[in-house]
């Protein structure tokens, strides 16, 4: 177990470096950035399906009430990394962008028979664009407009869930909201020497309790199958934050400031959320599910301002198969086999269109011969906007590795 207590203060390291860079869409400037779905190992090759998901195998921290699922002396172990590759496109231009992100470090365990924990490190949501374009007016002649962003929110959690009646549990994430996003502007006057470049800088802080509640009730049936009904509900919070502004004009090798605001103390809201799920399954067999999950981001404000943002909603449906999970069968017949895929209208809205997001996954775990650890091998791709009324479209593959491990505590081998 020590072991991984020294790898993972290496990845908690790693992953407050990537996590601050972990988008690279022109769509992360607005809200707080592109929000982190939530797609851990398992979940992320089913289409994201979570909310009615259960397994000793994976830390299902969408739905905090699946911990009570962890076997009993048993410590699970996870973390994820990323490649996202995205095609960017209007109707006259079109550009290329990648990022590696290790994007979540999570520990899972139980505490008693009714009683299971967990904690762990993600983004919350991430902010990473670089755009530039010209423009040329008769007097002033080429004008170089820049537009670049960086930052995001991390998120710490810790987490409990207790089981009533041997088929309800119930889940609890406190979680800690952290961060930094960072946006700015320069005006550069390529062809007027007498015009004065322009600068600006906005810096917003982020640092406040967050909590979300879970609910799971499993239904055995012909003690063969089960069917699991899940829910999520967080309520609408404050989150704490402070905004630094900067402005100024170069003259000739210095920069003048024209305006400056520190540590403007505000507020900026995070909406109600509720989710449900539902689940159908034979342990060691297969599972197939579907998610319904909604955030009111219209009903929501930053610094006192409306950002005009739409609410969002997400379906998401997938499954996984396992040919033979008999320790003596084949190899590849214990290999994970799953698929999902998701439709989302998300909370960005421009020029009265929403815009929709909509992909596909494929996935393979692969568990390693004598041990309880797996090796999650995911590939998506799908599609964020359009090119109609003058947006942008996202053309997006995600190559994502996950790792689970799995370990018995408080025991000690007798024989070597």
């Amino acid at each position: 177990m020590y072991k991984y207590l020294l790898f993972s203060a290496f990845l908690i390291s790693n992953l407050m470096v990537f996590s601050q860079a972990g988008s690279e869409s022109p769509y992360s400037r607005y809200g707080i950035g592109d929000l982190f779905k939530n797609r851990v190992g398992q979940s992320r090759a089913m289409g994201g399906l979570s909310i009615a998901l259960r397994s000793d195998e994976h830390v299902n921290y969408f739905n905090p009430a699946s911990y009570t699922e962890f076997n009993a002396q048993t410590f699970v172990f996870e973390f994820g990394v990323a490649e996202r590759f995205s095609l960017l496109s209007t109707e006259s231009l079109s550009s290329q962008r990648s990022n590696l992100n290790i994007e979540y470090l999570t520990f899972g365990f139980p505490i008693t028979k009714w009683w299971a924990g967990s904690i762990g490190l993600t983004p919350f949501s991430s902010t990473g664009y670089d755009i530039f374009y010209r423009d040329s007016l008769a007097d002033l002649g080429s004008i170089l407009y820049k537009y670049y962003g960086e930052g995001g929110i991390n998120r710490v959690y810790m987490g409990h869930a207790f089981k009533f009646f041997k088929r309800l549990s119930l889940g609890i994430n406190a979680s800690y909201l952290f961060g930094s996003n960072v946006y700015a502007k320069d005006v550069v006057f390529e062809d007027d020497s007498i015009a004065f470049d322009y600068t600006n800088k906005d810096t917003t802080y982020f640092g406040d309790f967050y909590f979300d509640f879970g609910l799971q009730y499993v239904h055995p049936i012909k003690d063969k199958y089960e069917l699991v009904l899940g829910a999520t509900y967080s309520n609408k919070d404050k989150i704490s934050a402070y905004r630094s502004q900067h402005g100024g004009i170069y003259y000739g090798t210095s920069m003048i400031t024209v305006f400056q605001t520190e540590r403007e103390k505000g507020y900026h809201e995070i909406p109600q959320s509720i989710g449900f799920g539902l689940s159908f399954s034979q342990k060691n067999k297969f599972i197939a599910g579907v998610d319904y999950y909604t955030q009111k981001w219209s009903q929501t404000s930053s610094f006192g301002e409306s950002d005009s943002l739409s609410d969002s909603k997400l379906i998401c449906f997938g499954g996984e198969y396992i040919p033979n999970a008999d320790p003596v069968s084949q190899y590849w017949k214990k290999i994970r086999y799953r698929a999902g895929g998701h439709f989302s209208d998300t909370y960005l809205s421009f020029h009265d269109t929403q815009i929709k997001d909509f992909g596909i996954s494929f996935g393979l775990g692969f568990p390693i011969k004598r041990t309880k650890t797996v090796f999650n091998v995911t590939f998506e791709a799908g599609q964020r906007g359009t090119i109609t009324n003058n947006l942008l479209k996202e053309n997006y593959y995600v190559i994502s590795l996950n790792l689970s491990l799995s370990d018995t505590w408080f025991f000690k081998n007798k024989i070597d």
